[in-house]
């Protein structure tokens, strides 16, 4: 449970106390190496596959978790022997042929589409494996260019995945409404004598697939960064800490003291520092933190944030075409996806007017037309110098753990601008709502 909640560190004990009792448990070992791969410790995930394959030789699950951590690792030659190896081992397992999928691209025609299209249509595939095999294959035809297809398959991977839960955006919008009311220019002007002075953190955030993880990867190639990737430090301690204090957020805010403050700083500076003791920063690139951005300046006022921006349109495909791990009601519905996009939207606008010259806006179009450019502002905002390695960022042998962990291992690219042209028509629905007066 704490393993499909990202709580790592929580996940991480439990396994580890199962190990005590079973050191040959081969589903704590693999489930070990996921929850040490979500945290970035890849040579610890390795040793776990490594055991459970010692005890288990025949283990898919532990051929396709180590085919992960190799491409979160950009060793992709790896990558695809172990992922292949698992598809051998179990010929239905969904989950790899993704995985295989977003590093080896198959040609028309070949075996691998003809078999997930099998398992889509089989009557008695599982519902979980239905979509799992219909996003694989939106994403297969969308670089074959048979977009009818691709939005298809894209369409009923979305649908089904809606159909597993309930959701009523008037909730987020309630939720972001309130953050707005409590967060008024008075409350954060307030002098506050306690005032953790750490600048260690530097925010990325903004909409999932912005550009965020192309961002970090610029930052972590310089020698004074490290890019911690997708961390829900933040949330879940201030979930946890208002919880235990019988307090709600964000109203409570009004009435904590400045010891409260600074409990709330110190502990996410500790978890935080456990990805490096010396850097002089670190990136947490949770794109939902934006929802968080009035506290961060409260807790930690010297705290750097960049709010990434693209596309709205380019945006929204792009988080329609894939599967989240962890809790993202609103993307799969186009309606839904719209009425959030904008409420987010709104809400940044907010926190402009409200910490005026405290967050840099950074527009990926801009970022990938002129990266030198962008990349010097984004490195002056830091107070970092400029460094090479920045430029040469698809080079750093750094992991990342995310659905962006291929695409920044190349060079700066153009091809997703404009990308949801090609579904102008199919996307009619979302537009309408991103752009209600046209």
């Amino acid at each position: 449970v704490y393993l499909e909640r990202n709580l790592f560190q929580e996940a991480k004990g439990c396994f580890l106390q199962a190990l005590d009792l079973n050191p040959k448990y081969t589903d704590a070992l693999i489930n070990l190496a996921t929850t040490y791969n979500g945290i970035g410790e890849l040579g610890k995930a390795q040793e776990c596959c490594n055991d459970a394959l010692k005890t288990t030789p025949d283990s898919a699950a532990a051929y396709k978790t180590l085919g992960t951590i190799m491409k979160n690792l950009g060793k992709m030659e790896e990558a695809v022997e172990h992922l292949r190896h698992a598809i051998f081992l179990q010929p239905d397992f969904t989950e790899a042929y993704l995985i295989l999928n977003s590093i080896h691209k198959p040609n028309p025609g070949a075996p691998i589409i003809t078999s997930m299209e099998q398992r889509y249509n089989d009557p008695s595939s599982s519902v979980n494996n239905k979509i799992l095999n219909a996003f694989g294959l939106a994403e297969i035809f969308d670089n074959q260019e048979d977009y009818s297809k691709a939005f298809a398959y894209m369409y009923e991977a979305n649908r089904l995945k809606r159909e597993n839960y309930s959701y009523d955006i008037e909730d987020d919008r309630k939720l972001l409404e309130r953050i707005k009311e409590v967060y008024q220019p008075s409350l954060l002007t307030i002098e506050n004598e306690l005032t953790v002075e750490d600048e260690t953190p530097i925010f990325i955030l903004g909409m999932m697939r912005s550009g965020t993880s192309l961002t970090e990867q610029i930052l972590a190639s310089h020698p004074d960064v490290t890019g911690a990737g997708e961390l829900s430090f933040l949330k879940n301690i201030v979930h946890e800490s208002f919880t235990r204090q019988n307090k709600r957020f964000p109203e409570s805010i009004k009435e904590i003291n400045d010891s409260f403050k600074s409990e709330l700083a110190s502990q996410y500076l500790k978890q935080l520092r456990e990805f490096s003791q010396n850097s002089r920063f670190i990136t947490d690139k949770m794109p939902s933190n934006f929802l968080y951005i009035g506290l961060i300046k409260q807790i930690l006022p010297n705290a750097r944030i960049i709010h990434m921006q693209r596309n709205p349109m380019d945006t929204c495909l792009s988080i329609f075409s894939k599967s989240f791990a962890g809790i993202h009601h609103y993307a799969y519905d186009l309606e839904e996806l719209g009425a959030y996009y904008r409420l987010y939207q709104n809400l940044m606008d907010h926190w402009r007017e409200v910490l005026p010259g405290e967050i840099l806006d950074v527009n990926y179009e801009r970022l990938t037309e002129n990266p030198e450019q962008e990349i010097r502002r984004i490195l002056d905002f830091c107070d970092l110098s400029f460094n090479d390695a920045c430029l040469n960022f698809h080079k750093s042998e750094r992991a990342v753990i995310t659905a962006s962990a291929t695409q920044v291992r190349k060079p700066m690219y153009k091809t997703a601008i404009e990308r949801w042209r090609n579904y102008e028509t199919e996307l009619e629905p979302l537009r309408k709502v991103i752009y209600p007066s046209e």
